[in-house]
């Protein structure tokens, strides 16, 4: 948990960036505005960590045992 949360921090900016970026009208704050997106970025944070962890960590790390011996 501790590995994708700091993906999940790595990666969080970047989804708020694109999701205010992209926007095309006006933002109307409400509560359940805000939880939606609360709900979709930590989703969407968590789960591309994950994946990054898989892509890029786990290989990395299996070769670096590799070469450790």
């Amino acid at each position: 948990l501790g590995k994708l949360t700091f993906g999940a921090y790595l990666v969080h900016p970047v989804i708020l960036r694109m999701y205010y970026l992209d926007q095309t009208q006006l933002y109307y704050w409400t509560t359940r505005n805000q939880a939606m997106i609360w709900c979709g970025t930590i989703v969407l944070s968590y789960s591309s960590a994950a994946i990054l962890w898989v892509l890029v960590e786990l290989p990395f790390a299996n070769l670096i045992k590799i070469m450790m011996g």
